[in-house]
């Protein structure tokens, strides 16, 4: 899968598939709406043109820019950083291989797999229906796999536990509004480096934009933290995960989530000056959520 990927705010992006075309710019009607006043109204597109993926700037005022380089058309490689405006997307060719196994709980039990090897698994997909039952039969397996991945802290295992309950409970109560017979899709996926969460609903998505950017001059962790003292939620369990990955993805819709988590590294110590609005300055740490 051919994609593009866009900061949101530090370690939190947006992805968006490249089928066949994605268009770029200020106005609504773009396929990536970039809010910025130096991007053209229609500012780029992005095409398969064949086995290649091309980047056409359509007559800007200001201009793309790959890699520091300004340019008109060009091919895109691996890795290629794009500039527009204000705005950096990634390129990526995305050639994640099919799951090595599939436990389907939709129409069978769990009991019709060996146990020893899900749990062994380094890359498994679950189907399972939105029930609490079943999902936590399927939390119970998660943290078994936990216990087995090198590099992390029992803290971190636990933190890694209570934000993938987080993930898969969204998708059961927001996601898909407690009907039960909706599937949730979960993908493990532990690599030598990097552990790979992928939690997908089925419902119509929601405005994770809106919660990670923050309004009016306020900022997500601020909005969050005003709506879990008045009682309410939306953005609070963004905030919470991203203290406890390193990486997260929603695709465009909103109905997927995706939680990287590196392995054997640690995260850099916070200046004074983040301290105060990192997500660890939220009333709760990740490991309550």
């Amino acid at each position: 899968m051919a994609k593009l990927k866009l900061e949101i705010r530090e370690n939190a992006f947006e992805i968006f598939e490249i089928k066949n075309r994605l268009s770029l710019g200020r106005e609504v009607k773009n396929d990536v709406i970039l809010l910025d006043g130096i991007v053209s109204r229609t500012h780029a597109q992005v095409y398969r043109d064949e086995e290649f993926f091309v980047i056409e700037d359509l007559n800007s005022a200001n201009g793309i820019y790959i890699n520091g380089e300004k340019i008109l058309l060009r091919s895109l490689e691996e890795g290629d950083i794009i500039q527009i405006g204000k705005t950096t997307l990634s390129f990526s060719l995305d050639k994640t291989d099919e799951p090595k196994m599939l436990v389907d709980l939709i129409n069978s039990s769990l009991e019709k797999y060996d146990h020893k090897s899900i749990v062994e698994a380094p890359d498994l997909h679950f189907r399972f229906p939105s029930k609490t039952e079943i999902m936590e039969q399927v939390y119970e397996i998660a943290q078994e796999k936990f216990k087995l991945l090198e590099g992390l802290s029992s803290i971190e295992k636990g933190k890694l536990f209570n934000i993938l309950h987080e993930a898969i409970g969204n998708a059961q109560r927001h996601g898909h509004k407690n009907k039960s017979y909706l599937p949730i899709e979960f993908r493990y996926t532990a690599q030598k480096d990097k552990l790979i969460m992928e939690v997908t609903d089925q419902g119509e998505g929601f405005n994770y934009r809106a919660q990670l950017r923050g309004k009016e001059g306020v900022t997500a962790i601020e909005a969050a933290r005003k709506r879990y003292l008045e009682g309410g939620y939306g953005g609070l369990g963004i905030i919470l995960m991203l203290a406890c990955v390193d990486e997260l993805e929603y695709n465009s819709v909103g109905n997927q989530i995706t939680l990287v988590k590196n392995l054997n590294s640690t995260k850099p110590p916070l200046s004074p000056e983040t301290q105060s609005t990192h997500p660890s300055a939220l009333p709760q740490a990740c490991d309550k959520i």
